[in-house]
């Protein structure tokens, strides 16, 4: 009787051993599936993605190439749409071409940071958008001749 309670145990064990195992192979997958969702491959280099401050944001776009106003012209808060339209869908099939992806955001509140852009092409006014959500970088988008209201 003993031997067999000692089996039953055993099983349990080895039950519980195989559930840890699978459950760290699936973790570890969805990361490589994911990628790192923390950087942003651009030319070659890994860029961070954290915003937790303006000097954040500005040093993104200075890996960017792109040199910003010392301070944002505009700070607005936006709900990412739950359901796109097609200019939305448009809109975030260029996101994604940039690394970015906003599905996983529909539906969430956004900060959006609007910068005027020193270093413009041109004489153009330009303004450079970049999108926060939980202190992380989530889109971007360059502008020009945009007027702000």
């Amino acid at each position: 009787m003993a031997a067999c309670f000692f089996t039953q145990k055993l099983k349990r064990r080895l039950i519980v051993c195989l559930i840890g195992i699978i459950v760290m192979i699936v973790s570890i997958t969805a990361v490589f599936i994911h990628g790192d969702t923390d950087h942003i491959e651009y030319n070659g280099k890994s860029i961070l993605l954290r915003a937790e401050s303006i000097q954040d944001q500005r040093e993104f776009a200075s890996e960017m190439g792109i040199k910003l106003s010392e301070n944002p012209v505009m700070i607005q808060k936006v709900r990412i749409p739950e359901r796109f339209s097609k200019v939305y869908n448009e809109y975030n099939e260029e996101q994604k071409k940039a690394g970015f992806d906003l599905t996983e955001y529909k539906g969430k509140k956004c900060t959006l940071y609007t910068y005027a852009i020193k270093n413009p092409v041109e004489s153009r006014k330009e303004f450079y958008d970049i999108l926060i959500s939980e202190g992380k970088i989530i889109g971007t988008d360059k502008n020009i001749n945009r007027t702000l209201s």
